[in-house]
């Protein structure tokens, strides 16, 4: 049989082009044709030592050759939670496994088939990590990270796992399907297959605030450490946005001496203090006790100088 060669792949991250988007517009050139080539002489003998043959010919027969590979990509498990840090929700460490199933719908043998992954998307936003290395489920090559071969009509299961950053996370987390991925098969270092479905799945969004509180006794009537009446004391709130997602309109509610402040005596002259890995947070107006976002990991104080009353001397 006679082969059609095609070139090789160099480059995938030159030009500007991506690689994924690169594989995607050669996999269309396959080969159309090849051919069944048969050469014939003919052998006769006039003496014992004496031999005649004729000169060769050829004969061909067209064969028409159709590669063509598809595949289809899913989440296998995950995202899961026992391996991060808290193993109540999806976090840094916990994994996804993925698995790819490439079936040869040609009509051709097809050799060194593997499935072709740039790795997921979180909400649009590049994978922190590496997936990992490709390994065969099923057919010949089952438990091992080989490429398989297959014949007209049969199909081939790959899996990889994908382990999770605290980024990944905070960047998909409570979005729908938002994290999502796209794969495709080759053969013979020719890309053969069109794009995968895209596999997604979704993080959790896990809203979480953790607050401290510090009182600083300003004493400016007697300098004696004990709050007397007309003296002030400076209240510091520490919050901090220890969940996966943005929270808004953030701020305090403070049972004051069996009281919720109110009005002009609630916590204001707000700060972020500490940004969290993704995004700005936006503090809104200033100085009004309410910050409009504090995105996941970031941290803020309020602070309010109080003055001490009769009623709090007599409570205490």
């Amino acid at each position: 049989m006679n082969s059609v060669n095609y070139p090789k792949i160099i480059g995938l991250k030159s030009a500007g082009v991506s690689a994924l988007a690169l594989l995607t517009a050669i996999s269309s050139v396959t080969p159309t044709w090849s051919a069944i080539d048969n050469s014939a002489i003919a052998v006769g003998t006039y003496t014992a030592t004496d031999d005649t043959t004729s000169a060769p010919d050829t004969a061909s027969v067209p064969v028409l050759v159709n590669r063509d590979l598809s595949i289809a990509k899913s989440v296998f498990s995950g995202p899961s939670i026992a391996a991060g840090a808290d193993p109540a929700v999806t976090d840094a460490l916990d994994t996804i496994v993925y698995r790819y199933t490439i079936t040869n719908n040609g009509s051709i043998t097809e050799t060194t088939v593997t499935p072709i992954d740039v790795g997921p998307t979180f909400d649009g936003q590049a994978a922190v990590n590496s997936l990992s290395a490709f390994t065969e489920v099923t057919g010949a090559g089952a438990g091992t990270g080989d490429a398989a071969t297959l014949a007209p009509g049969e199909t081939v299961v790959f899996e990889a796992t994908y382990t999770l950053a605290a980024l990944d996370v905070l960047n998909a987390a409570g979005v729908t399907d938002g994290v999502s991925n796209v794969a495709t098969a080759s053969s013979d270092d020719v890309p053969a297959s069109p794009p995968s479905p895209p596999a997604v799945a979704t993080i959790p969004g896990i809203p979480s605030l953790d607050i401290i509180k510090v009182a600083v006794l300003n004493d400016e009537t007697v300098a004696d450490g004990f709050a007397e009446v007309g003296e002030t004391i400076t209240y510091t709130y520490t919050v901090t946005n220890s969940g996966n997602v943005a929270l808004t309109n953030v701020g305090i509610q403070d049972t004051h001496e069996g009281a919720l402040l109110t009005g002009v005596n609630l916590p204001a002259g707000e700060t972020i203090t500490t940004e969290g890995p993704v995004g700005p947070s936006d503090i809104g107006t200033a100085n009004d006790g309410v910050i409009d976002t504090l995105e996941a990991g970031a941290t803020a104080t309020f602070t309010i100088t109080l003055t001490v009353t009769q009623a709090e001397v007599d409570d205490g």
